[in-house]
């Protein structure tokens, strides 16, 4: 059974990719269900900032008229955010495994 760290860093990046394609084809419909999708597993990894984040997109998909280049611009943010905080998880994932060891 995968936790959380393994979890994240194997199902995370077709995620990402499903949700950048919504952005990028401006369906904030998928992009709202997605992003609500993958907010916890942020929170499970101690990424608070990047579920704060998601979690904005979110919201912002769901008004009346969304804001797509806002959103666009907060979602390559995001994505820049994610890739660098996965060395993060990569690293808590290698002590946890050390420790349980």
């Amino acid at each position: 059974m995968l936790n959380s760290y393994e979890f994240f860093l194997k199902e995370m990046p077709v995620e990402i990719g499903q949700l950048e394609k919504s952005v990028l084809a401006n369906d904030w419909i998928k992009t709202s269900k997605i992003a609500h999708k993958i907010k916890p597993h942020f929170k499970m990894v101690g990424q608070r900032q990047l579920s704060e984040l998601i979690e904005k997109i979110e919201t912002l998909c769901t008004v009346e008229e969304p804001n797509g280049p806002y959103i666009q611009k907060l979602f390559g943010g995001f994505k820049q955010e994610v890739e660098k905080n996965a060395t993060a998880v990569k690293q808590a994932l290698k002590q946890l495994n050390h420790f349980t060891k």
